[in-house]
Parts: C-alpha cells; structure tokens; sequence
C-alpha cells in the first residue's frame, strides 16, 4: 500500500514537472520558427537578382546600424523611466518629460524604418513589390497580435 501510494506521488511529481517543459519547449520551437522566417524577409521573395540581394543586404545593414544606437537610447530612458515611476517621492514633471524624450525617439525609428522600407522597395520589380507588401502587412499583423 505504502509502495503504491509512492509510485503515486512520484507519477504526479513527475508530470508537474515534464508538462509545463514540454509546453515551453513548443513555445521556443515556434518562436525559432517565427524568426527563422522574419529573419532576412527579403530572401523569400521570389527571383530576386544578385544584385538585388547585395543591395538589400547593405540597405538594411546601414539602417540596423542607424537605428541600434536610438535603441539603446530608448533602453536607457525607459529604465530610467522605471526608477522614475518607483520612487517614494514622485516628480510628474520629469516622469512627463522622458515619456515625451522616449516618443521622440520611437517616432524617429518609424520614420528610418519607412525610409528603408521605401529604398528596398525601389530595387523591385513590381511583382516583387506586391509580394513584398504582402509580407510587410503579414508583419504588422503578426506583431499586432502580440
């Protein structure tokens, strides 16, 4: 009895543990998934040249490099921003100030990330360009869903 009421409790203190792995390890798999296929959105398109490619690769390199140094500004502000909201002794004023700093920042990304999008689509054909499109939209939406 004792030996069955053992058996039991390991069974059940087994699966508590191996489920919620098993669940988690489906999640990373979609997310590599996911990225796998954001990753260089470019290359799915259909009978991109050469020359094509070289081009995109340089455009979005140049613009990653634009945009990583803003990123890391925001990072910092919206730490920042953190210590701000958790102290005892609240300033609105300046909590006010580095939200605006911090939309000031995101709405420069977004218009760098539109200029890009538009230097990339001026390489394609419009055929690549519908499909391009396409994938941009599937993109947003993804991203909406989150």
């Amino acid at each position: 009895m004792k030996t069955l009421k053992l058996v039991s409790v390991l069974t059940i203190l087994f699966l508590t543990i191996s489920v919620p792995n098993l669940s988690a390890q489906d999640e990373n798999q979609n997310n590599l998934k996911d990225k796998k296929e954001r990753k260089g959105d470019f290359h799915q398109i259909s009978n991109l040249s050469e020359d094509q490619k070289t081009k995109i690769k340089e455009i979005k390199t140049s613009h990653q490099k634009e945009i990583m140094p803003i990123r890391n500004e925001i990072r910092e502000k919206e730490a920042h921003l953190q210590t701000l909201m958790t102290k005892d002794i609240v300033d609105l004023n300046e909590i006010y100030k580095l939200i605006d700093e911090i939309s000031i920042k995101k709405t420069i990304i977004a218009k760098k990330r539109a200029e890009n999008i538009q230097n990339i689509r001026k390489l394609l054909t419009p055929e690549q360009k519908v499909e391009f499109d396409l994938k941009q939209c599937k993109r947003k939406n993804r991203h909406n869903e989150d």
